[in-house]
This record gives C-alpha cells, structure tokens and sequence, in this order.
C-alpha cells in the first residue's frame, strides 16, 4: 500500500487517467477502494472527486453485460465494477450526496449504470455465490446502495422510475441471509428499501415486488414478512439497544408498506395470519421500553420514536379494513389501550416534523373514531371492557388525564359502561321470544316454544298459532329459508355480535324515543306515530351512543349497500319487500328500525322489525333506564332538545319551545 500511495503522489494525474481505462487490474481498483474506505478519512492521496470518477468509470451503463450472469473471471470487466462498487455504496460517498451538489450530479447521470450493475451483481454474486458468507457481502453492498441513494429525493424519482428497480427490490427483501447478525442487519437493510420505493406503489407494482421476493404466492411473502416481524419484537429491556429498536422499526415500516393497498391480497393474507396482534404486542413493548428509559428527553430515544410512529401509522389503517371488528378486537386484546395511555404524552411532545402531525393524527382517529364506531359489537366490547380496567392506573391519572385525549378516553369509558348494560339485559333476555302470531305475542323461553322449521327464524307457543299466522309469514319463510341453503354462505358478523346489534338498535330506540316524538310532533303533526321509521346512525364519532332520525314508512327505500354486499342480492331483495310490505299493512303491530354501523371503512346498513309498536306502548321505564345521561356518558344527540337533562326536558324543554314559537311567529 505505502508503494502504491508513493506512487500516486509522484504521478497523480498520470493515474487517474491509467485508472479510467481498460488497463487499470481489478486489484489496483480494489486497493484504491480499500484505502477510501477503511483508511482515515483524507488519507488517500488522491481527491475523492477524482476517485469517485474512476469509480463511475468502471460501473457505466454500457460495461454492463447481459444477462445470464457469469461467474467473475480474474480481472475481467465485472472484477473491476466490483472493486468500485464496494467504494460508491459506502458512507464516504453517499452519505455526503445532500451536501455535494457535484457528486449528487455525478450519481443521478450514472445512476443506470448502477441500477444494472446492481441487477447483474445480484445474479452473479448472490444468488449464484460460492458460499453464504460471500453472498451476505454482496447483498449488504447492493442493500446499502438503494438505501443510501433512496434517502436523496432527485435519485429516489429516478430510482422509482426505472423499470426493474422494484423486481431488484423484492430480490433483495427475499433474500434469506444466514441466521447471524450480518444477516439480520442485511434484512434490515432490504426492509429499508420498501417504504422509499412502495409508499406509493400500485397494486400492480406491489404484484412485481411479491413476485420477485418469493418464487410462490403471497402467503409466502406474508410469512417471511411476519416471520421478520416477529423475531424484531423484542423485550422492552432488548429494545433499548439501539440495533434492536432499528431491527424493530425495518420491519414494522415494511409491514406498513405492503399492507397499504386495501383490495391487495397481501393485506387480507398479513391480518389473517394475526399482523394486527403482533404489531399492538410490539407497540405496548416499545411503551414499556421508554418508561424504562425516562421519557424526559424523547431525543434521546429516537429509534423508538420511530417504532411508535410505524405502530400507531399501521392500526391508524388496519383497524379499518374489511373485518374490522375482528382486528379491533385482536389489537385491544393485545394492549392498545395500554399503549395508548403510556404514549399519548409522548406522541403529543415528540418533534418528527410533518410526521408529527400525522402521528397525533392517527392516534386521535383511533381513540375518537375507531373504538367508539365498534363498541356496536359485543366481541369488541367484551375486550374493550375487560382491558380499560387492565390499564396501569398512572397511565391514566398521570398521561392521560394531562393529554388532549382526556375526553375522547371518557367518552369510550363511558360509552362501554352503556353498553355493558346493554349486554347484560341482553344476558338475561338470553333464551327468550316471543310467539310470532300477532293475535298472540305471548313471551317465553324459547325451550316452551316451537321455531318454525322452514326459516329457523320465528316462533310459535302452538300449532294454532303457526296456522293463523301462517298467510303473514309464508313468503318470508321461503325466502329465509333459501338463504341459509346452498354453498358459499358465509356469515359477514360473528352471531353474538348480529344478537347484541339487535339488542343495542332495539334499546337504543327507546332512548331516542322522547327526541323522535317532539320531532313528529313538530314537523308532521298529522302523521300517526306509527307511519314513522326509526333512524339510528351510529356511525358519526361526534355522536358515539348515535344519532336519530325519522322516515316514512309509505316511501322508504332500502339502503342500496344491502344488495350489493349480499352473497344473494335477489333473496336479499326479496326479503326487503316483504318486510316493508309487512309493517306496511299492520303498522301498529312493528316498529321498524333502520340502523347505519361500521365495517371497515363501509358503512353497513341493516333494518330490524320489533312487536309492538313503541311509539304507541312505549315503555317509560325502559326509556328512562336506557337514556344515556342518566349513566353520566353525557352522550348528545343532535336531536336532543336543548341539551337538557332528561327529567328537566319536560317542564324547561316544553317553555323554551314556546319561547322560540312565539318569537318565530313575530
């Protein structure tokens, strides 16, 4: 080496040019390189602009041969890119690109001579590698390349531009590095490469990327993806050094990435096999791991800012998909209220930029919008309820309470105390219906009772009753019926969770029962009560114990989405018309209720018919039980008057009517 430096000084120029040519030996290429890297900076003797065009030199685009690789020869042509491409993916160089206009310029020009290097390294030196040990270096190289030039925006343009890039990409995040660290940092490095090229890839893409990772289909690409992801969940004590909360946040980012596309069934594939678990699991880990570490200097942490951030930004969108009560539950299970808690202070103090924004973002969306929206399910409830009170109590005395989620956590407390309440009449209903003939509607337990063998749906306390109320029912049998035959008929709710839906709209009815008569009475004070659909949305965050409204029963129309999410639309129709038909020709004897829930980012609408009619029998008791503001949740509907409190609504509520209508009729 001390001869070669000598040599340079005496004749520097001299050697730059040698070196840019066909004569310069790959080991004369490789010394140089050598000395770049490894050597204290500013040792070698030669400017680093002028190795950096020696370096370009050799890996131009028209060096590069075709493929199929072949196996490097001594001191051929692809002997010497290598020399020099183990030097242009080094620190030194493009660690220094945001400060150096030159060199950025120098790279972007030279950048497809690189990208088909890169392809025919990948070829020639890992795949077809003598050994694992000299694949994992070739891998690393190509890896810290993409990565390095990914982070500069004018190369990462051209980068996504190019065709290929993201078939080089999916090669290298499917490469299975030997199981030590190298390896492991290799796949982080691979797993850093997604976010810069997929945030915002197509479906179409996304099936380049897969298909190049995996020589199978995307239950391949799931497992290597949750097989990473989960080796990186590591303990809260484990992710305060500093590689293992990087590992973490690769891996998590990239799960972000490839569950980004709703229709993809890579998404599908990641929650089926449980993503949503193991990522809450990993963000109560990380909570854990900052409280060991004293979140007085958030700065100090910033790998596990990073993880926060990617756990937050993945429920934010996982929680919506379709099936969204399944992964609702999946994560709460798993800890998202105590993660919530632990870290609502630190994603209000950390300082990531627009990110920042973007993270306070996702978590008030999950608190305000996402677990109030599915508290319409008791599968959801039922965890919800048991994890609130798994909460360590300084959470939320000390965080909570001092955080702007304080009332969004207040209102989702109380909202499961009502709805716990709600479940539990349900419990002891439970084993109870009614006999469907409306000369008779006697109650009792459902052993004393005969279901009807042709739907399964109705009961009857006698045969006589199934005769006389047999002209009513006998189209909506067959059609019920025929709904529960043939292949294919999957259920798109849990049974327990259809059972407790209705329980909740048929409550809930009674509670918004005081708002909808004044509303009549206001507005149609001519119409009968029982001519009226009852309207329960449960689908605005700003409402979360729902919003009423009223329809009429001579002109409704069904919700359009029922038809097209059934598995038989023409059942589903026919079923909508004999119900409407129904409650049309004996209005006294149905209340008919429209509800309007959440699954996934849909709104799902569905219609229930009760006995009797409540707005002739309402029960008072049952009205004042249920109304929301006498469990302390405070809860308001648009629709109710003056926000008053209810056993003041009456007598205050009936004088500030009268107010405004006799200053209306001035």
């Amino acid at each position: 080496m001390d001869r070669l430096v000598n040599t340079i000084n005496a004749d520097a120029e001299n050697i730059v040019r040698q070196a840019c040519s066909a004569n310069e030996t790959a080991s004369s290429l490789s010394m140089h390189a050598q000395i770049f890297t490894q050597a204290p900076e500013g040792t070698h003797p030669l400017p680093a602009d002028a190795l950096l065009r020696i370096f370009l030199w050799h890996t131009s685009a028209d060096k590069a041969p075709r493929m199929p690789a072949r196996p490097p020869v001594e001191n051929d042509t692809s002997e010497r890119a290598w020399a020099c491409f183990l030097a242009l993916c080094h620190i030194r160089f493009i660690g220094k690109l945001p400060q150096n206009e030159l060199w950025l310029n120098r790279y972007c020009d030279s950048w497809l001579g690189l990208f088909k290097w890169s392809v025919y390294f990948f070829a020639q030196r890992v795949q077809g590698a003598p050994s694992p040990d000299q694949a994992l270096a070739a891998h690393m190289a190509l890896s810290e390349l993409l990565v390095g030039l990914l982070h500069n925006p004018r190369l990462q343009s051209a980068m996504i531009a190019t065709p290929g890039v993201i078939d080089l990409a999916g090669n290298l995040w499917g490469y299975r590095s030997p199981p030590r660290p190298l390896g492991r940092f290799a796949e982080i490095l691979a797993a850093s490469i997604i976010p810069r090229l997929l945030t915002n890839g197509t479906i179409e893409q996304l099936n380049e990327f897969c298909s190049a990772a995996t020589t199978s289909d995307v239950d391949a690409v799931a497992k290597l993806a949750m097989k990473r992801l989960k080796r990186s969940v590591h303990s809260p004590a484990e992710l305060l050094e500093k590689k293992n909360a990087q590992e973490l946040h690769a891996h998590a980012v990239a799960i972000v990435i490839l569950t980004r596309l709703p229709l993809h069934p890579l998404t599908a594939t990641l929650l089926r096999d449980n993503v949503t678990w193991v990522m809450t699991s990993a963000l109560v880990n990380v909570a854990r791991a900052i409280d060991l570490h004293g979140s007085a200097d958030l700065r100090r942490t910033p790998d596990l800012i990073d993880c926060v951030n990617a756990g937050f930004t993945f429920l934010r969108y996982a929680l919506l998909r379709s099936d969204s009560y399944r992964w609702v539950a999946q994560s709460l299970d798993a800890g998202l209220l105590e993660a919530i808690a632990a870290l609502c202070l630190v994603v209000e103090h950390m300082d990531l930029g627009p990110a920042s924004v973007l993270l306070r973002d996702a978590l008030k969306a999950i608190i305000h919008e996402t677990l109030p929206k599915h508290m319409v399910y008791k599968s959801v409830l039922k965890v919800a309820r048991r994890e609130i009170d798994e909460v360590p109590h300084r959470h939320v005395q000390e965080r909570v309470r001092a955080s702007s989620i304080n009332t969004y956590w207040e209102v989702l407390k109380n909202l499961l105390t009502l709805r716990s309440t709600i479940a539990e009449i349900e419990i002891l209903q439970k084993g109870m219906a009614t006999c469907d003939s409306l000369t008779c509607l006697k109650a009792e337990k459902k052993t004393q009772l005969k279901r009807c063998a042709g739907c399964q749906y109705v009961y009857y306390c006698s045969k006589d009753c199934q005769v006389a109320a047999w002209p009513d029912h006998k189209r909506m049998c067959k059609l019920k019926g025929e709904s529960l035959k043939g292949p294919g008929k999957s259920r798109m709710f849990l049974e327990s969770d259809v059972a407790f839906i209705r329980k909740l709209v048929g409550t809930d009815a009674y509670a918004h029962l005081p708002r909808l008569r004044r509303i009549a009475k206001r507005d149609n004070p001519n119409e009968p009560g029982e001519n009226f659909v009852i309207c329960i949305d449960y689908t605005d965050p700003e409402y979360p114990a729902g919003k009423c409204s009223m329809k009429n029963i001579r002109t409704y129309q069904f919700s359009a989405d029922m038809r097209s999410q059934a598995a038989d639309p023409e059942n589903v129709d026919g079923q909508n018309e004999e119900m409407i038909s129904m409650v049309r020709k004996a209005p006294k004897s149905w209340t008919f209720i429209e509800n309007t829930f959440t699954l996934g980012e849909q709104k799902i609408t569905r219609n229930l018919m009760l006995r009797q009619n409540i707005w002739i029998g309402g029960d008072s008791k049952l009205e004042h039980a249920m109304n929301w503001q006498h469990h302390q949740a405070k809860f308001a509907c648009p629709n109710a008057r003056h926000g008053l409190p209810s056993m003041l609504e009456n007598t205050l509520g009936d004088l500030l009517d009268l107010s405004a209508e006799t200053v209306s009729d001035d």
